[in-house]
C-alpha cells in the first residue's frame, strides 16, 4: 500500500511508570502497513500445539491477536469487565475466527493462563472444548518469543503498530515530571483525553498544554462545599471504605470539577472501571470538551504528600506509546488494524472478529459471476459525477447491487477523517432532469444509495441491493451518477460500481421492475416538527402496460434521522389507498446496536462512540433500504400518504424536534410478475 505509516515511537521514554518527559520527539517507524501480506511465522501454545501461519496458504482462517500487558490498566480492565466477558464467550464458538493472546511479559503470561482456565470453566463442558481450541494462549512471554527470533514477523509488526497507554504526569517538587498509568472512566459516561479521537493532535502532547490544578479533596465521600471549577479534584480512596469510587467521582464533579482523578490501593490490572455500569444520561460529562474526566491511578505517597504540605501541583493527561497490542489477519492472510481501544472490553476483540468473518462472507458473495459496471474508480473528496452505459449483457441479470468501498488516503485509520458524514449517490437515467450536487440535510428524489462515514476507519466494503432501480438501470440506459458527501481536511476516498449477478438469483421481487414513481423525499420538507406531517397525498396510476394479473408493487424507502433526532426512534408509515405499511427504528433504545452489527458490516471499534443506535443508521456502515410488498393494496387509481412519528417515553408523537431532521427517499416500483 502506498502512503507513510502513521505509527510512532518515542525517543527517550524509558518506562511510564517511572517518568514520563514531555515534548519527546516522535518518529515514524517502517514495517507492514494494513493490507500487506504477512510473512510466515510460528507460535508454540500453552496446550502443547504450534499456531503457524503460511503465506502460501490458498485461504486463511482470520486471526485477532491481542498483547496482554498487566501493568496497563486498560488490559485488565478488559479482562475483568464481566459483561464484555459473557459476551465474548457468548459469540457463536463456530465463528471461523481464531484469538491468540500473548503475554507481553512472564507475570502477564501467567495472568492470562489463569484467566483462561476460570472463563473456561464458567462454560458448559461442549462449549469449553470449542473455545479451548479456538482461544489460544502463546507458551512464552513476547521478549523470549523476539529471543529466540528476533525477525519474527507478528512480534515486528506488533512493534511498529504502536499501542498508546494513556497517563497522568505531574510537576514534582524537584522541578521534573512524573507520571502513572491511568484508567479512564466509560467513554460518554467521562470524557476521555485521547488524541485519536478529538485533542491534542498528536500523540505525545500533553493536554492541556497549560496544564491543570490538581487539588486534594479532603472527604471524598461527601458532597463538596467548595467551587472547584477549572482543578481536578484527587480522591484519595486508598484505604478508605466509605464510598465507591464512582461515588467519590460524583461528589467532586458535582462541585464543578474540570476533572476527577480517584487514588486506589488496586494494582493496575484490578482498577475500578468508573461508569461501568451506566450510561451518558446520569454521568459526569455534559459534552463539554474540555470538562468531564475522571481517572483511576495507583497510590503514589509522593504525590499525596506533595498536595497535603498545600504545594502547587500541576497536572497533564499524556499518553505514551508501546508496542502493538492489537493486530488481525484476514481472510487473505493481509493485516489489519483493530480500529480504537476507547472501552475496556473483551468485545473489542469480538466486533473485531465479526468483522472479519463479515468480510470473508462479503468476498464469497463477489466470487459469484457478475457483470461490473464501474462507476467511481475511485472519487476523491466531496463532489464527483460518472457517466456509464448499462451493457446489454445485464439483460441476463434479476438483480442489481451497488458495491461501494470507503477508505482514505494514506495507509492507517488514522490518516482518515474524524467525523460521521452522509455520502449519498444519485441516479439520472437517459436525460432526465436532475441535479448535482446535494446537500447534507437535502435529498433529491433520485438517490440510489446512502452511506455514513466511520470515525477514522478505512475499511468500508458493502453490497447494497438496488434491484428496484432496474426500470432506469436497464440494459442500454446512459445513466448519470453523482455523489455528494463531506471533506473535513482528510478527503474519503470512495470506490462504487454496480454489479449484475449471472447465477440467476431471483432476488426478492418476484419480477421485473418497469416502472418507479417518486414519492416523498426531504428536499422538500425534512426539519422533524410540528410541520413535517403536513404535505399532500399523491395520486398515482398504476402503469397502464402492466396488466392488473400480472402487476406487483413496492414501497421502497432510504430513511435516517440526524441533528436531534440522531438518538430518537422514529417511526414512518406510508397509508396506500387506506392501508398502512410501517417502518420504525428503535434502535436509539439499544445503547450497544451499532457496535453489535459486525457482522452486518459496521466498521468495528470507530474512534468516537461507535456503540450507541441510531436513527435508522450506523457510521461506517451502508444505510439500508426498507422495502414492503403493497401488491394487496394498490389499484388502478392509488393515493399515496405518508407521516412520521417520534418516541417519546413509551408512545409515539407527532414531531416535535426544532433542531432535528430527517432524511428520506422514497418510491413506488411496479414489477411485472413472471
Amino acid at each position: 500500500m502506498a502512503g507513510a505509516p502513521r505509527v510512532w515511537r518515542v525517543v527517550g521514554l524509558l518506562c511510564l511508570v517511572v517518568g514520563y518527559s514531555l515534548g519527546q520527539e516522535v518518529l515514524p517507524v517502517d514495517g507492514p502497513v494494513p493490507g500487506d501480506l504477512a510473512r510466515d511465522f510460528e507460535v508454540n501454545l500453552t496446550d502443547g500445539r504450534v499456531f503457524s501461519f503460511e503465506q502460501r496458504a490458498v485461504t486463511h482462517r482470520p486471526l485477532v491477536v491481542f498483547v496482554f500487558n498487566a501493568s496497563d490498566p486498560f488490559d485488565g480492565a478488559m479482562l475483568g469487565y464481566a459483561n464484555g466477558s459473557q459476551e465474548f464467550f457468548a459469540l457463536n464458538a463456530s465463528l471461523p475466527v481464531d484469538f491468540l493472546f500473548l503475554g507481553s511479559d512472564a507475570e502477564s503470561l501467567v495472568y492470562l493462563k489463569n484467566w483462561r482456565a476460570q472463563e473456561l470453566q464458567k462454560l458448559p463442558s461442549a462449549l469449553a472444548l470449542q473455545w479451548a481450541s479456538k482461544l489460544m494462549i502463546a507458551a512464552a512471554p513476547v521478549p523470549d518469543l523476539l529471543a529466540h527470533d528476533p525477525t519474527h514477523a507478528l512480534l515486528n509488526t506488533l512493534a511498529s503498530w504502536t499501542t498508546l497507554t494513556r497517563a497522568i504526569a505531574w510537576s514534582s517538587l524537584d522541578g521534573n515530571w512524573t507520571s502513572t498509568v491511568r484508567l479512564d472512566g466509560r467513554f460518554q459516561y467521562c470524557n476521555v483525553v485521547e488524541w485519536t479521537n478529538h485533542s491534542p493532535s498528536s500523540p505525545t502532547q500533553a493536554w492541556p498544554a497549560a496544564g491543570l490544578q490538581l487539588k486534594l479533596i479532603e472527604n471524598p465521600c461527601a458532597p463538596v462545599p467548595e467551587n472547584l471549577v477549572s482543578l481536578v479534584g484527587l480522591a484519595d480512596l486508598t484505604g478508605h471504605a466509605g464510598c465507591s469510587a464512582d461515588e467519590a467521582a460524583q461528589y467532586i464533579m458535582g462541585s464543578n470539577a474540570t476533572g476527577v482523578v480517584v487514588m486506589v490501593d488496586d494494582a493496575p490490572s484490578s482498577f475500578p472501571l468508573l461508569g461501568q455500569g451506566s450510561f451518558e444520561d446520569n454521568g459526569l460529562w455534559d459534552g463539554n470538551d474540555d470538562h468531564g474526566f475522571c481517572s483511576a491511578i495507583a497510590r503514589h505517597d509522593s504525590l499525596l504528600k506533595q498536595l497535603r504540605n498545600s504545594q502547587a501541583v500541576n497536572m497533564t493527561y499524556v499518553t505514551a506509546p508501546r508496542a502493538g497490542a492489537f493486530i488481525g489477519l484476514d481472510h487473505q492472510g493481509r493485516w489489519a488494524e483493530m480500529g480504537a481501544p476507547i472501552n475496556p472490553t473483551l468485545m473489542l476483540l469480538g466486533w473485531q472478529a465479526e468483522f472479519l468473518d463479515y468480510q470473508q462472507r462479503l468476498a464469497q458473495n463477489l466470487s459469484r459471476p457478475a457483470l461490473e459496471v464501474p462507476i467511481f474508480t475511485p472519487a476523491i473528496g466531496e463532489q464527483a459525477s460518472a457517466t456509464v452505459v448499462i451493457p446489454v449483457q445485464a439483460s441476463n441479470a434479476s438483480l442489481i447491487w451497488l458495491e461501494a468501498r470507503m477508505s482514505c488516503q494514506g495507509s492507517f485509520d488514522l490518516d482518515c477523517d474524524m467525523w460521521d458524514h452522509v455520502h449519498t449517490v444519485s441516479v439520472t437515467c437517459d436525460g432526465k432532469p436532475s441535479t448535482s450536487g446535494v446537500g447534507e440535510q437535502d435529498v433529491q428524489a433520485s438517490e440510489i444509495g446512502r452511506w455514513v462515514t466511520p470515525y477514522r476507519r478505512r475499511v468500508g466494503h458493502w453490497l447494497t441491493d438496488v434491484t428496484t432501480y432496474g426500470a432506469q438501470l436497464r440494459p442500454g440506459a446512459r445513466c448519470q451518477f453523482n455523489l455528494s458527501a463531506t471533506d473535513n481536511g482528510s478527503p474519503w476516498v470512495f470506490k462504487l460500481s454496480l454489479r449484475y449477478p449471472l447465477d440467476n438469483d431471483p432476488g426478492l421481487l418476484h419480477g421485473v421492475p418497469v416502472a418507479m414513481n417518486r414519492l416523498f423525499n426531504t428536499s422538500e420538507l425534512s426539519t422533524f416538527d410540528g410541520t413535517y406531517n403536513t404535505r399532500d397525498a399523491l395520486q398515482i396510476a398504476a402503469p397502464a402496460q402492466l396488466p392488473a394479473g400480472q402487476r406487483r408493487a413496492y414501497l421502497t424507502a432510504i430513511i435516517t434521522g440526524h441533528g436531534s433526532m440522531e438518538f430518537v426512534p422514529s417511526n414512518h408509515t406510508f397509508l396506500v389507498n387506506g392501508h398502512a405499511f410501517s417502518v420504525a427504528f428503535l434502535e436509539p433504545l439499544d445503547q450497544m446496536a451499532c457496535a453489535r452489527r459486525a457482522a452486518e458490516g459496521v466498521e468495528p471499534n470507530g474512534h468516537g462512540a461507535i456503540w450507541f443506535g441510531r436513527d435508522g443508521w450506523c457510521n461506517g456502515m451502508k444505510v439500508d433500504s426498507w422495502l414492503a410488498d403493497v401488491t394487496t393494496a394498490i389499484a388502478d387509481s392509488n393515493t399515496i400518504e405518508y407521516q412520521a412519528f417520534q418516541y417519546d417515553t413509551g408512545r409515539w408523537v407527532q414531531p416535535n424536534s426544532t433542531d432535528g431532521y430527517m432524511r428520506v427517499t422514497s418510491n413506488l416500483v411496479w414489477v411485472q410478475a413472471p
